[in-house]
Formats: C-alpha cells, sequence, structure tokens
C-alpha cells in the first residue's frame, strides 16, 4: 500500500508498506510505517532497518527530508498512527482469514473452544478440557495445554489522548513452539504487531500471564504467578521465579535467573541472577538485607 491511498494527511514524499509497527521494533521482512512525534527518536528510528514511511508533524518533518522514507503530514502522529491501525485491522490488511489445520493425531478435548480460522495444531498436540484457542494461532508437535488456560488473546493495549482512551487493537499472532507444556489457567496474549513466540522445551506453570509480542527463547521455565509485560525478551536456558514481574520492554540474557518475587525494571545480563523490589544483582541484595 501507498501512503497516497490512505486519504488521510498530507503526502510530503510518497512511500511504499505493508505493515504498521512501533520504531522500537523490527519487523523481519515488513516494510513498516510508523509514528514520530518528537524529534528526540530520529536517531532510534534511523537504526530499524524495517522502516519505509513516517506519519508525524511537519515541523518534525523537516529534519528528515534528506531521509529516504516515505512522509505522511498530519497533527497528531500517535492518534492517527493507532487509529489508522485500527482501521486496517477491521480491513484484514494484516492478514487473510485460512482453513484451521488441525492434525488428526493432536489430542483435543471436547470441552476446548478452538477459534474459527488461523489456527494450526500439528501432531500429538495435547489440549485439555476449558482450553480457549483463539485465531491466529500456531501450536507445535509435542507441546501440552492444561485446562482452562487461554491462547492468543487480544493484548489489553490501549492509548490514552486526553479524555479519551483508545483500545489498540491485536494484529499479531502467537507460535507455541515444539515440547512446550503450558499449565493451568496461563493467559498468553496474541501479538499487537508481531508474534508472540513460545520456544521450543519451554515449561510455564500455573497462572502465568505473558503479554503480548513476548518473546520467550528455549529451555526457559516460568514458574506459577509470574507476568511478563510485553515486548520483553527472554533469551534461551532462563529461570523466572514463582510471583516475579517482569516489566514490558525489557531484555534478559541467556541462562539468567530471576529470583522469587523479583520485580524486575532493568535488562538482565547473561548469567546474572536478580533479587528484590526493584530486582538488583543478587550478590548486592544478600549484602543488603
Amino acid at each position: 500500500m501507498k501512503l497516497s491511498e490512505l486519504n488521510f494527511g498530507k503526502v510530503e514524499k510518497d512511500g511504499e508498506f505493508n505493515w504498521l509497527g512501533l520504531t522500537a521494533e523490527e519487523y523481519e521482512g515488513k516494510k513498516v510505517l510508523t509514528f514520530l512525534n518528537d524529534e528526540k527518536y530520529i536517531k532510534e528510528f534511523k537504526k530499524n532497518n524495517t522502516i519505509t514511511c513516517i506519519l508525524t508533524t511537519l515541523e518534525i518533518s523537516e529534519k528528515i527530508k534528506g531521509y529516504n522514507y516515505g512522509i505522511l503530514i498530519v497533527e497528531n502522529p500517535r492518534k492517527d498512527f493507532f487509529e489508522l491501525h485500527n482501521k486496517l485491522v477491521k480491513e484484514s490488511f494484516y492478514f487473510t482469514k485460512n482453513k484451521n489445520k488441525i492434525s488428526e493425531k493432536a489430542m483435543i478435548s471436547k470441552k476446548a473452544t478452538i477459534g474459527d480460522y488461523n489456527i494450526i495444531i500439528e501432531d500429538n498436540v495435547v489440549i485439555e478440557s476449558n482450553v480457549t484457542i483463539y485465531e491466529n494461532v500456531t501450536i507445535k508437535k509435542n507441546s501440552i495445554i492444561r485446562s482452562g488456560s487461554r491462547i492468543g488473546g487480544n493484548a489489553c493495549e490501549f492509548s490514552r489522548f486526553k479524555d479519551k482512551v483508545l483500545e489498540v487493537f491485536s494484529a499479531g499472532s502467537v507460535l507455541v513452539d515444539e515440547n512446550v507444556e503450558i499449565q493451568n489457567n496461563v493467559c498468553i496474549d496474541k501479538g499487537v504487531f508481531d508474534q508472540t513466540y513460545i520456544g521450543k522445551n519451554v515449561k510455564i506453570d500455573n497462572l502465568v500471564h505473558i503479554a503480548h509480542d513476548v518473546k520467550i527463547g528455549n529451555n526457559t521455565l516460568i514458574i506459577a504467578c509470574s507476568f511478563i509485560g510485553g515486548r520483553t525478551r527472554i533469551s534461551k536456558n532462563s529461570f523466572i521465579g514463582p510471583n516475579c514481574t517482569i516489566k514490558n520492554g525489557l531484555f534478559l540474557g541467556e541462562n539468567s535467573r530471576v529470583t522469587m518475587g523479583a520485580v524486575v525494571v532493568m535488562n538482565v545480563k547473561n548469567n546474572e541472577v536478580v533479587s528484590g523490589n526493584f530486582a538488583i544483582p543478587h550478590d548486592q541484595f544478600i549484602k543488603r538485607i
């Protein structure tokens, strides 16, 4: 699609896009339209190789004219961006509705609820009673979804504009890779602009909430009652203890460990153990107590 086909705003320089997304995220294989409402983020979006078009103000557009981006001038870039996104979701811009592909070797309870389209369930998947699998979800072979879990529901994503609160629709998906086990009453949200990914051999305990666009690396363990905020990246072989809270947008390195009840608000390095509220390296935490 071209900016000139949107029929709103003023096209300063036409450009093509096939996805909408955020400046801080890269969307492999996509031509991304994003928004820029503060010039302090110019350096950030220049690092993103998937951005081809930008919604921005007239003032900021003067500062990016020399770059090879399509530019659409609007009064409120953030608001117009999310309203455009919602409109495109309704128009099936992001995906088409395809027939479900469910293996005959999958074991699905008659009391489970399976969405109407874009669901792939492979061989030897077990789905127990009272599970809901929403649209745009893929579950790879040998994975288990225990009773009461919800996979692929819409994200709780809202944006406030003065007295108005705008819901941001979920256009993404969920991929549960091979040999994953998801215990009872787990909630995994689909991505807003991207995919929520659960890596191979990941084990998720009861009552865990994994928010939109999270990526969890292979062999990671997430223990009961933890919350993983949206767009968080957890690298392989990591451990999230019981009752932990992980702030949105963080990066947790390989073999990282978050101990019981920790509230993580900063990135965690490879092989690092963090504890406390707010979480700090575990040895520092022990010294302080």
